[in-house]
């Protein structure tokens, strides 16, 4: 568990082909859990309670499911998982942690944290978006990485579908990190571009194949 932002917490696993993150986001209102596939989480659980326990967990899809985690939480600190809607059967089909829905209007808590659907990398896929003193980071998931300088973006949007303001945030924080990804990025003005560009091309040509677009080269 480390302390990578103020009141932000990652914790570290290891995939198949990549490694993974879980985020402990730590609010006055209640803090947050956003896992990713990483069992060590219960490793943490007395760090955890000194920073005030998690209110709430969040998945960005079920992938990410682990039910020992999830249940271990809830029964420490009584905090549900929440999802979208979408992703319920497959997730109750994994966990028996009590859990809590949202659908694509998503769900806010207070001004500092709220859900944006993200289609097409499973259904009910959903990043989410948390402001910290004058800062935003958004939680991606999957869905989003900027790889050797080009954005990889996991993505079937629908045509009345708006994303371009995601790249608005300030540090961009994906659940893994496969080679040639960064752990983390921090946006500056010529990524925003590329981002834009990405998201505007997948908006025209989306790959429902594969589902993922590599498009948005970094220009020197």
């Amino acid at each position: 568990m480390e302390r990578i932002f103020p009141n932000l917490y990652r914790f570290a696993g290891m995939g198949a082909m990549s490694r993974t993150w879980s985020y402990l986001v730590v609010r006055k209102d209640g803090n947050l859990l956003l896992p990713g596939y990483v069992p060590a989480i219960t490793e943490h659980l007395d760090e955890i309670e000194e920073l005030g326990g998690v209110q709430l967990q969040f998945l960005t899809h079920f992938h990410d499911v682990i039910p020992e985690v999830h249940e271990e939480l809830h029964k420490r600190f009584g905090s549900k998982l929440c999802h979208h809607a979408a992703a319920g059967p497959k997730v109750r089909g994994k966990s028996k942690c009590p859990s809590e829905e949202f659908s694509n209007d998503g769900i806010r808590l207070g001004s500092d944290f709220e859900s944006v659907n993200f289609p097409g990398h499973t259904p009910g896929h959903t990043v989410y978006r948390w402001k910290n003193r004058g800062k935003t980071f958004l939680f991606s998931g999957h869905s989003m990485k900027l790889i050797f300088g080009r954005w990889e973006l996991f993505f079937k949007p629908k045509k009345s579908d708006r994303f371009d303001d995601l790249c608005e945030a300030d540090h961009l924080l994906p659940s893994s990190s496969s080679h040639g990804s960064e752990e983390y990025h921090s946006f500056i003005e010529p990524t925003r571009e590329t981002f834009r560009e990405a998201v505007d091309q997948a908006m025209e040509c989306p790959n429902p194949a594969t589902r993922r677009v590599q498009l948005g080269w970094l220009r020197s």
